[in-house]
């Protein structure tokens, strides 16, 4: 695997704003079959002198069992640098517990699963386009997926 160089301009602070009840949302996958994903809030995320905002998904429904935020990201370096299909990247913390603030380090972003294999199911439409160059996390993968 290939990744972009460490920059800690990547380590950024961003807001967290938790939905109350957390809302479904119907997606298509990379194998072309439905699944479902929960819009738990969204991210305003500083990056280069601007903030964007990006929808945070998680598996589950109740807060007393979420425990992490998981955002999708396509971005400039897209089908250039990195996987065309977008790449994720999460923060964690205990369990109910959603803070106001968290710390996002983008330097671990990775591709989607389904950049290395055809056997994983990717989400393809719950991404948030971000207009920059996020030079930071996994590099389009070997192979050429």
């Amino acid at each position: 695997m290939s990744f972009f160089p460490y920059d800690p301009k990547g380590v950024v602070t961003a807001t967290f704003t938790r939905k109350d009840v957390p809302v479904g949302v119907s997606h298509l996958d990379s194998r072309n079959h439905t699944g479902l994903m929960y819009w738990i809030g969204d991210v305003q995320l500083p990056i280069q002198g601007k903030t964007y905002t990006l929808r945070a998904f998680n598996k589950e429904r109740d807060w007393s069992k979420i425990n992490h935020v998981l955002m999708f990201v396509t971005d400039k370096t897209s089908k250039k640098t990195s996987y065309g299909g977008g790449r994720a990247v999460g923060v964690t913390f205990e369990p109910g517990a959603a803070p106001k603030t968290m710390t996002v380090n983008l330097n671990t972003m990775y591709s989607f699963l389904c950049a290395h294999s055809d056997y994983f199911n990717c989400p393809i439409n719950l991404t948030t386009f971000v207009p920059v160059e996020l030079k930071y996390g996994e590099k389009y993968p070997p192979g050429g997926h």
